[in-house]
């Protein structure tokens, strides 16, 4: 069992209060072994084992589940038994004291990010702004003679402008939606701190 009682946090050490002298095993030391031990959880006759102690199990169990009810430790059944580990706010699930938790992230994948609204009205007007330039060809060639085409270049030509009015009508709206969710990501981020 590791000895230093320093390496407990402080909102930890804060909880377990002041020992129960009554106690031939106080809830300091079973806390010491779940944040520092070598184990990510114990079961009681684990714990009883890294104590290396001659407490009974039922003594062991009685801590843990003490520890348990002040929110120090957490505990799962398994098996006809239970499982403890230490309680941190990185992880609902046991993990290994050596274990860093990688942290939340913050940016999206590529599919939350091609479901944005946004980047699907960007999508829809560069889709449009390729398709015109197809039918800006086409008018070229048509009005050269070079292709004969059933609709004139006139035609062609408004047909084609009239596409890029509304890509550039989809890009716009696209950047007020976007500006609209930054602002409604602000806002929340706001008001959850």
């Amino acid at each position: 069992m590791p000895e230093n009682t320093d390496t407990l946090p402080e909102q930890i050490r804060s909880r377990l209060g002041s020992p129960n002298l009554q106690n031939d095993l106080t809830k300091r030391p079973v806390a010491l072994e779940l944040f520092s031990g070598k184990r990510p959880y114990y079961s009681a006759a684990q714990m009883r084992a890294a104590l290396g102690s001659d407490h009974s199990k039922e003594t062991v169990k009685s801590r843990l589940d003490e520890l348990v009810e002040i929110d120090v430790a957490k505990k799962d059944e398994v098996n006809n038994g239970g499982i403890y580990w230490a309680n941190r706010r990185k992880s609902n699930w046991p993990i290994p004291s050596d274990v860093e938790v990688e942290a939340a992230r913050t940016e999206p994948t590529v599919s939350e990010f091609l479901t944005r609204l946004h980047i699907q009205v960007v999508a829809l007007g560069i889709a449009i702004a390729l398709a015109v330039e197809a039918i800006l060809v086409l008018a070229l060639y048509t009005d050269t003679g070079a292709i004969p085409f059933p609709l004139s270049a006139e035609q062609l030509y408004v047909s084609g402008f009239t596409g890029i009015v509304i890509s550039w009508l989809l890009f716009a709206i696209a950047s007020v939606v976007w500006m609209m969710d930054v602002t409604g990501i602000r806002l929340i981020e706001r008001a959850r701190t």
